[in-house]
């Protein structure tokens, strides 16, 4: 994350574009879950990473054995999204997809990403009011701080609190 920490409107952007993210990566669940089900029983294979690249076209979706696990997901910038994932020993009859295990689990990432772009929606309008509550305790915990000598300071671990 290259993010200048103390540019206000560069951070807004960062969030904003995150939760964007999320709820792109949520919207993607019929599309795959609708190519999932087209390969119910079928051999797991580079066909279906085929038809799911042309489902989503604009996006580099994979479908791949990554240790122990069937994964679907995508990059989008430099964050992940797994959109579906089973463990490989799920595949029935050796090698093949059992689209109701991978329905099911592409449903609960959908709702947590968009329970993610929810929460931080949420935080992202009160970080006004959070960080004006952040600079209060600040101040009350100066005021606490300042009039303890250092050396106690050093010895209580308490010498950071001085420099907020």
């Amino acid at each position: 994350m290259n993010i200048n920490l103390y540019n206000r409107e560069l951070q807004n952007g960062y969030v904003l574009q995150q939760i964007e993210k999320y709820k792109a990566a949520a919207n993607l669940a019929p599309v795959i879950i609708k190519v999932i089900n087209q390969f119910d029983g079928k051999m797991f294979n580079v066909k279906l990473e085929k038809a799911l690249r042309e489902a989503v076209p604009g996006k580099y979706i994979h479908a791949r054995k990554e240790y122990n696990n069937i994964i679907i997901g995508f990059y989008e910038g430099a964050d992940h999204f797994t959109l579906a994932s089973i463990p490989i020993d799920k595949l029935t009859d050796g090698k093949r997809i059992p689209s109701d295990l991978l329905t099911e689990d592409a449903r609960k990432r959908q709702e947590g990403f968009l329970k993610k772009a929810y929460e931080m929606q949420t935080a992202y309008d009160n970080m006004d009011t959070i960080f004006k509550q952040l600079e209060q305790l600040k101040s009350t915990i100066k005021a606490i701080i300042n009039p303890i000598p250092y050396e106690m300071l050093d010895v209580y671990r308490l010498e950071n609190y001085r420099r907020l």
